[in-house]
């Protein structure tokens, strides 16, 4: 804990106490109305800002009274208009904090991406929220900070035992686990739900929002809407210390997706391989639970109460349905067109962990099929559910997309084949999928946080090889799915 003494008009000043009441932090130095976050095991300070406000920054600054701040040996005015001159992302700028003739050293670095400090009296932990307060710190110099209580808890299976852990979190409009209420950060559509990933294995950083950014992207007129998450990378505070890089995402719920007071909408999550979300097996002498919200590794989100009907009608159809009613009612039960999009998507980003877990399905009403809407992506672009790398030499698929290819049911593989022409000819050429690559891999570069969290966890995250990597991995994937395309 770093403590300084004070002049008679303060007893003690405290630069990393335990939060207050309102799980607030005390005033060290704000730059804009907006805090520069604490590090107190490493003396830093963080700061955001965006690559067009760094030169000639002149911020209306604030610190505690009774106190002197020096910026590189120049003091600080306290409640006032101070240039820092032109400024540059990974550089360490000195900063003195002078308190009766005592002094305490720090470094303020700066970065292009956004930056989020959670607060808790309590420890985070696992399956019940804990009360704590965000603040998220945006890049542009007039967007005030977004503040709020919140209800946080770890969250993942696996990944909840690795050393840098996931988050989800609800807003909360006072700090009582009951007064959820729905925000919209980075201009986001309000929900109340979120998640703060820590994309742990992922070796760039960015997988899942480059998945969800393409997904989104092949939404046009050939098929129905494509569902993908909002996703911002940013810099994690929790409480004093500096966590590391993590992705803002949004929950896909029903919220996020509309679905609220739709009489006869169903949502569906896929969360294991075992039990049937592969459409292998459907067991139908044991009928769905009256009462769960999980039943053979699915997990119902919506509605409130369990409906598994619609589920155990499509299910059926697709493990034990005749090849005649195969052929005749899939249609119904399920949008092909989307289904065959998500099929191209997955396998050209070779989704080994989304042909069976890791897939919502949503069912709007009684009278529409079933959507499919991809989750969990980081399994992708070479690389293994563990992060081991994996070859591009493999086709994917469950046994729902089996019997549509084999039995070519309305037509399915020439549906295949001619989207994924398009598709080429357009967003999937090489170079628009390398545009991609580098839109997701720059803003990271630029903030160097995967440096400094490298140094937090004894890690080895190179950005550069990762990327390079990708991109000649995508080389090979190109060629070797145009030669499966073209003989399907």
């Amino acid at each position: 804990m770093l403590t300084m003494l004070a002049s008679c008009y303060k007893e003690l000043i405290d630069f990393s106490p335990e939060p207050d009441q309102n799980l607030n932090l005390p005033l060290i130095l704000r730059l804009n109305h907006k805090d520069c976050f604490l590090d107190d095991q490493r003396l830093t300070l963080r700061y955001s800002i965006a690559p067009k406000d760094l030169a000639s920054f002149t911020p209306y600054t604030q610190f505690q009274d009774y106190t002197s701040i020096f910026f590189e040996e120049k003091e600080l005015k306290n409640n006032a208009f101070n240039n820092l001159g032109d400024l540059e992302y990974n550089k360490n700028y000195a900063i003195k904090i002078y308190r009766n003739e005592k002094v305490y050293h720090f470094t303020l670095s700066l970065t292009n991406l956004p930056i989020v400090r959670v607060t808790c009296k309590k420890e985070v932990i696992d399956e019940r929220k804990t009360i704590g307060r965000i603040t998220i710190n945006y890049p542009a110099i007039n967007s005030l900070p977004l503040t709020s209580f919140i209800g946080i808890e770890y969250r993942g299976g696996t990944s909840i035992f690795y050393d840098k852990k996931s988050y989800g979190f609800e807003f909360l409009s006072t700090n009582d686990l009951g007064s959820e209420t729905a925000k919209s950060p980075f201009d986001f559509p309000a929900q109340e739900d979120w998640i703060l990933d820590a994309m742990y294995v992922d070796q760039g950083r960015c997988r899942n929002a480059l998945n969800f950014d393409l997904w989104q992207q092949m939404n046009d007129s050939y098929s129905a809407h494509h569902y993908a998450i909002a996703t911002q990378p940013v810099e994690v505070h929790l409480n004093h210390k500096q966590i590391g890089l993590f992705s803002f995402n949004q929950q896909m719920s029903p919220e996020k997706i509309g679905l609220f007071r739709q009489e006869n909408a169903v949502l569906y999550k896929a969360f294991a391989w075992n039990g049937g979300p592969a459409f292998d097996v459907l067991d139908t002498t044991l009928p769905p639970p009256l009462f769960d919200m999980e039943w053979n590794s699915w997990e119902q989100k919506y509605p409130s109460t369990p409906k598994w009907a619609p589920l155990l009608k499509m299910r059926y159809m697709a493990v034990h349905g005749t090849n005649t009613a195969f052929n005749n009612n899939i249609a119904q039960q399920v949008d092909l067109d989307l289904l065959a999009d998500y099929y191209i998507f997955i396998n050209l980003t070779q989704g080994i962990d989304n042909l069976s877990k890791n897939i919502i399905w949503l069912k709007q009403n009684e009278n529409t099929p079933f959507q499919i809407i991809p989750w969990d992506t980081d399994a992708t672009w070479g690389r293994s559910w563990d992060g081991t790398y994996f070859s591009f030499f493999n086709i994917l698929s469950n046994n729902l997309l089996d019997r549509l290819i084999q039995n070519d049911t309305k037509q399915f593989r020439a549906k295949l084949k001619s989207r994924w022409v398009s598709l080429r000819q357009n967003l999937y050429t090489e170079t628009k999928l390398l545009e991609l690559i580098d839109k997701h891999f720059i803003p990271l570069t630029i903030s160097n946080i995967i440096s400094l969290e490298n140094s937090y966890q004894q890690r080895d995250i190179n950005l550069q090889k990762e990327k390079t990597y990708m991109q000649k991995w995508l080389n090979g994937r190109l060629v070797f799915m145009d030669d499966y395309f073209n003989n399907l």
